[in-house]
């Protein structure tokens, strides 16, 4: 909590309790268990209005547009994909969302496209926070553009594949030395992100980031070994108006699934769904089966996060 009131002090100009809307998954909420009273006076006294996003069907975000219309918060954060579908349903649907002085998100990689989403759509600028569940804080956006590191709070290390650190403009991934874990100290941590990095000190500790590519696991693997990173897939999805909701799943090296929500009346496939298949096979080989299956609405993780890509080829088969 300190880490998040100095990040938007520091970088965003703005004071932490301040009318805010967290959009956040909880699988407790939706089976009726209450927020303990400690958790209650927390977000009481830093104005605070939890969301769940756990299921985001279109009469639940339709509501949650009028809870944020009714209590005008000063700014919005939530999971990446929480705050892109909401973007992507208010579009769609021509609706309007009030204006808060920015955006950030977490949780998820927050990807061009859905930047831009989602700034269209808030009309507001819109931030990242990088951290994860082991090691809390890590980085978070400031006004330029810039991911700054909370070097007080953990040391961070961007790594080849050799394990030797990557200068200015490099790509690798990401290690993490927690500075304040008395109980169980992380040392050169592995979190299973990449990273591309910008600012580095002389000793090799990386002050900060350029962006956060994603997971390792997003990557997908090619008939011949080579890895695809997945922003290549979730790019043939960004724009296209009959699909509310996708995830593309590499099951093997020649097969991927493709899970959609259709906008409207359920029934065949997207119209550009050739196109994709062609693209698709264009990375990943020429056999490569593709399986388009219709659902209900996306599964999420346990944590309610919203995964685009998943890679389930086993280490093993990757050359």
């Amino acid at each position: 909590m300190a880490t998040s009131a100095w990040y938007l002090a520091a970088h965003l100009g703005i004071e932490h309790d301040v009318p805010n809307v967290v959009l956040w998954g909880s699988e407790r909420d939706l089976f009726g268990h209450r927020r303990g009273l400690e958790e209650r006076a927390r977000a009481a006294l830093t104005q605070t209005t939890f969301l769940n996003s756990f299921r985001m069907d279109a009469a639940t975000m339709a509501r949650y547009v009028g809870i944020i219309a009714a209590l005008r918060p000063v700014y919005i954060r939530g999971y990446a994909g929480s705050l892109y579908q909401l973007a992507r349903f208010v579009e769609q649907r021509g609706l309007r969302l009030h204006r808060p002085r920015f955006v950030y998100s977490a949780a998820e990689t927050l990807q061009p496209e859905m930047r831009t989403t989602i700034e269209r759509a808030f009309g507001a600028p819109a931030y990242d926070f990088y951290g994860s569940r082991e090691v809390g804080p890590i980085a978070g956006q400031g006004q330029d553009g810039a991911l700054h590191v909370f070097g007080f709070f953990n040391l961070v290390e961007v790594v080849d594949d050799a394990n030797r650190p990557v200068g200015r403009g490099g790509h690798g991934r990401v290690l993490v030395t927690t500075l304040h874990n008395h109980v169980m100290p992380l040392l050169r941590y592995e979190l299973g992100d990449t990273a591309e990095v910008g600012q580095v000190d002389a000793d090799g500790a990386v002050r900060t980031l350029r962006r956060v590519t994603g997971r390792i696991t997003d990557h997908f693997v090619a008939a011949d070994g080579a890895l695809i990173h997945g922003e290549y897939f979730t790019h043939l999805f960004y724009g296209i108006a009959g699909v509310r909701e996708f995830q593309i799943i590499q099951h093997r090296v020649d097969q991927v699934e493709i899970l959609w929500v259709p906008f409207g009346a359920p029934g065949g496939r997207p119209a550009p769904s050739q196109e994709i298949d062609s693209k698709i096979r264009l990375v990943l080989g020429a056999r490569c089966e593709i399986v388009w299956t219709e659902v209900g609405e996306v599964p999420l993780t346990p944590q309610g996060k919203r995964l685009f890509t998943r890679c389930l080829v086993s280490r093993g088969e990757r050359r």
